[in-house]
């Protein structure tokens, strides 16, 4: 209930620029419609694409877990619509990362969520082929992060890489009646 309260809608035109790589990151965006590219940088200067991001996808999970500095840019590809929630919100809420990984011993990883995704890595890495073949079976649990219309959000962590995700987990049902 406090997470509805605290998500705030925003909307973009096709071709602006939601989040840029670099920036500093304070806010988690979950899709409600429309389409978000998202691209990558290269140390040469070269601009990759990497995904499109659709309605009920979301990115920028790791501003609310820590401060760090976006790893992708995020491109309105259609008019999009999206919830956001800021870091100050999600911390008074739900804790801090060190509270979080803390508390992972009474979470309940018996659960099994529908996706998993990922925009970033380390600052200074490519994408490892490792990190793309992630499967669910891999993660470990830590903690709920959220719950709402859209479904629950689950911190996870993988252990060869000790690499954090936000695992978006939403009923079978959700999806077909959708």
């Amino acid at each position: 209930e406090k997470m509805t309260v605290a998500l705030e809608r925003e909307i973009f035109e096709k071709g602006d620029m939601i989040i840029c790589q670099g920036n500093t990151g304070d806010q988690f965006y979950i899709i409600a419609e429309g389409d978000v590219g998202v691209y990558r940088t290269g140390e040469d200067g070269a601009e990759k694409k990497l995904t499109v991001l659709q309605s009920g996808g979301y990115f920028g999970e790791k501003a609310l877990l820590k401060e760090d500095v976006r790893q992708a840019s995020c491109k309105a590809e259609s008019t999009v619509t999206v919830l956001t929630l800021g870091r100050e919100d999600f911390i008074d809420m739900m804790g801090t990362m060190d509270e979080l990984v803390a508390s992972s011993n009474s979470t309940d990883a018996a659960s099994k969520p529908a996706a998993v995704t990922d925009l970033g890595q380390d600052k200074n890495t490519e994408v490892e082929s490792s990190l793309v073949d992630v499967k669910l079976e891999d993660l470990e649990v830590r903690a709920t992060l959220g719950c709402g219309a859209f479904g629950r959000v689950k911190l996870c962590r993988l252990p060869r890489s000790d690499v954090f995700y936000a695992l978006k987990c939403q009923a079978k049902r959700s999806i077909v009646e959708s």
